[in-house]
């Protein structure tokens, strides 16, 4: 009976879901349509026919003695609708070649879809046909990318505005702390303002080095109900401290891209009257930040403060969201998007604020990562640091018709309350 149907294929007609701003379940629905494509070679009575969409996620790790810990499960909630809802009856299908069209709408709550070596979130549509007697099925599936942009256009970022992060080390040291809350790999860097005060005995910057971290957390145990459902879950700071407090959670930290040491020993005025300008590249691809109950992808802009001596440094963590953007005429990716030709094609980025104000421009050498040690030409420090720490926002005055297509970014990107713990390393979390 089966070999009645000699081929079933589905023809969607975008492969890619692109969901723009944060998971918001009261946003609109994207519509995910195409055919099912049926070549019968006898008549066939068809019973039943019904299109899904499903997402599935895996953490695989290894433990310290080898053994293997692979943990899947579905996410929740999976939707599905009947080609066949005017035939209620089995009806007798044609020899011939059929298209049945299909439509879904995907509610505005999954994560991007991920893949990385120990975790993978992935997504398809599936149908399933019943027939024939007694009563058979056939499933078949095609998988389908998801994929969620902070920012609809990378000119955006600079007019989210930035937010500065203050840390003060009594009777030593204190600083601010601009950086932009989103960037987009596409801007190939971001700039950092950065000013700084050494109070009395302490020796003077020689350098300022930055890198980027990126913080990976896999969870390992059966995921309950209710966690599946993406719906209910919570996110951004709410999930990290969730993530990091939570003992069955792994967490690894990656240092990603080239570091950059910035000589601002000859800087001819004060930092704290005029900020130093940073300006880190954005060097090899790196993972967008991702958040699910099964795993979570977070970012950091470490910044170490170093005085000369190898073991006296200041090191400050911050937190940047990395966002993807849809995908335009000017990529090489395949024509596929749905965005395509909604977006203005513009290759010039605003500045920052902070870079129309007066600031020092510092030389910079590059070094690279072994592990856990950093080699330079010339610097290698240990990171030290202690006190407390607070943040405020801030937005350039010409952003304010903006305000409402960022509230929600805004939201998302607020780092750590004032007064929290005392750490080794001072950290901002999103």
């Amino acid at each position: 009976m089966k070999n009645d149907i000699e081929n079933i294929k589905i023809e969607p007609n975008q492969r890619y879901i692109d969901f723009i701003g944060p998971p918001k379940s009261n946003a609109i629905d994207h519509t995910l349509d195409g055919h099912v494509k049926l070549t019968v070679s006898k008549p066939v009575k068809i019973r039943g026919m019904v299109m899904k969409f499903k997402g599935y996620g895996r953490v695989c790790l290894k433990n310290m003695e080898g053994a293997m810990f692979d943990l899947s499960t579905n996410l929740l909630p999976e939707i599905k609708t009947s080609l066949l809802a005017g035939n209620k009856k089995p009806f007798q299908l044609s020899v011939g070649e059929h298209r049945v069209p299909w439509n879904l709408y995907i509610p505005n709550v999954y994560p991007r879809s991920f893949q990385v070596k120990r975790a993978s979130i992935h997504y398809k549509v599936e149908v399933v046909i019943s027939f024939g007697l007694p009563k058979k099925t056939i499933t078949r599936e095609y998988p389908i990318t998801v994929l969620r942009h902070i920012l609809p256009y990378k000119e955006l970022s600079p007019k989210v505005g930035s937010r500065v992060y203050c840390h003060t080390i009594p009777d030593k040291f204190k600083y601010e702390i601009e950086c932009p809350r989103i960037i987009s790999l596409e801007q190939e860097s971001m700039p950092v303002a950065v000013k700084y005060l050494c109070t009395a005995n302490q020796k003077p910057v020689v350098s300022i080095r930055t890198q980027l971290l990126q913080i990976e957390f896999y969870r390992c145990e059966t995921i309950p109900k209710s966690d599946k459902d993406v719906q209910l879950n919570v996110s951004g700071r709410r999930l990290f401290e969730a993530m990091e407090t939570n003992p069955k959670c792994v967490k690894f930290t990656r240092r990603k891209g080239p570091v950059f040491v910035h000589l601002v020993e000859n800087n001819p005025v004060s930092a704290w009257k005029r900020p130093v300008l940073l300006r880190h590249e954005l060097g090899e691809p790196l993972t967008h930040g991702v958040e699910s109950a099964l795993v979570s992808v977070y970012h950091q802009l470490e910044i170490v403060f170093q005085f000369g001596h190898k073991y006296d440094a200041i090191c400050a963590k911050v937190p940047i969201i990395i966002t993807s953007l849809p995908f335009t005429k000017t990529m090489s990716l395949p024509p596929v998007s749905p965005m395509m030709n909604m977006l203005p094609i513009n290759d010039t980025i605003p500045k920052y604020c902070m870079e129309r104000l007066p600031h020092f421009i510092p030389p910079r050498i590059t070094g690279t990562v072994d592990k856990k040690t950093v080699r330079l030409n010339r610097i290698i420090p240990t990171d030290t640091s202690s006190g407390e720490m607070s943040s405020y926002s801030f937005i350039s005055s010409d952003t304010e018709s903006e305000s409402s297509i960022v509230m929600d970014i805004r939201q998302r990107a607020t780092s750590a309350e004032k007064n929290t713990k005392k750490s080794q390393h001072v950290r901002f979390f999103i």
